[in-house]
């Protein structure tokens, strides 16, 4: 591209050292941005089988292989099966460098003090002496192993369940027993205070003048009885009703 890259970047000339894991700290541009190289993912032809249920197998079951026969297939139906440990597969991708283009420009982003570029025979570092065992924390460097199916595990933590013993365990009950007295001696008191009582009469019996009423409320004591003086008939849309005005 034409664009002037800004003083901080540095366009190389040819594919750097490590470029296959630290292609991710070099840039390329669109002629206006600077943008970190990307990787290409690749699936492998081979799959991994599954030890644990996928946390998306009820939505994406489709995606994952059995083994039937001699051949690869995948899961099929409008729900997901039940999933089973070691019967299922899943394709293995990874995220590999981009092949380095040649005439495409990458660049690196260069120290704030623009480091000078690296000549062979002229820069020199101070050397070292090996530290005498036990003087201070020494480490061995070592590098990870490849990975092999079916040979590592993930640690998982779990709580079992105690066993029980007699007189051991209680269960909890919440008892409102303190809030229902209190309530229930609120309500007496209430009654208690009370001079009036309140007579309905039953709507199923027919009562005529003279006839007496009356009605008692076994919490307070009250009683009341009064004589009908005044019977009222009421015929409204042909339905008939009665009221009754009580006296002495």
């Amino acid at each position: 591209p034409s664009v002037v890259p800004p003083a901080r970047y540095k366009k190389l000339p040819k594919e750097p050292a490590g470029w296959s894991s630290n292609y991710g700290t070099y840039y390329t541009t669109d002629g206006v941005n600077f943008n970190n190289v990307s990787g290409v993912s690749k699936t492998y032809p081979h799959k991994i089988l599954t030890t644990y249920k996928p946390s998306d197998w009820d939505s994406s079951y489709k995606n994952y292989w059995f083994k039937s026969g001699k051949n690869w297939v995948h899961p099929n139906g409008k729900k997901a099966p039940p999933w089973k440990a070691n019967k299922f597969y899943m394709d293995k991708t990874v995220t590999k460098a981009p092949k380095w283009e040649k005439g495409k420009y990458y660049y690196k982003i260069q120290d704030p003090e623009h480091a000078p570029d690296w000549v062979p025979g002229t820069y020199y570092a101070d050397g070292e002496v090996v530290p005498t065992w036990g003087s201070i924390p020494v480490y061995e460097k070592r590098t990870i192993p490849t990975w092999q199916n079916n040979k590592y595990y993930t640690a998982e933590e779990y709580q079992p369940m105690p066993a029980f013993v007699e007189n051991t365990y209680f269960k909890e009950y919440v008892d409102h027993y303190e809030a229902l007295v209190e309530a229930a001696k609120n309500k007496i008191a209430e009654y208690q205070n009370k001079n009036t009582l309140e007579i309905t009469l039953d709507q199923k019996r027919v009562y005529d003048i003279n006839d007496r009423i009356g009605a008692s409320d076994e919490v307070t004591g009250i009683r009341a009885v009064e004589r009908i003086v005044q019977k009222i008939i009421k015929i409204e849309r042909g339905i008939v009703s009665f009221d009754y005005n009580t006296g002495t």
